[in-house]
């Protein structure tokens, strides 16, 4: 569609490659963010039944739980 002139780009991209190149950059910086946990706010120091290693466990299962509520809530949009 762009190289016969009908698309009407609504993104400031100079081509669709740029735009796939953005895209991607930005799914990497996500991946990331999720990997080292800096993209849900948490406590390091909660303790279950006097265990940090259950509490840690604990809060690694609800950061999943959160990320995939957000997921799922944005697929629907």
């Amino acid at each position: 569609m762009q190289e016969f002139g009908l698309y009407k780009p609504t993104y400031d991209f100079a081509n669709a490659e740029m735009y796939k190149d953005k895209l991607e950059s930005i799914r990497q910086l996500q991946k990331n963010k999720i990997k080292d946990k800096s993209s849900v706010s948490y406590s390091e120091s909660v303790t279950v039944g006097g265990s940090l290693a259950k509490g840690k466990k604990m809060t690694n299962d609800n950061i999943k739980q959160i990320l995939r509520c957000f997921n799922n809530e944005v697929k629907i949009l």
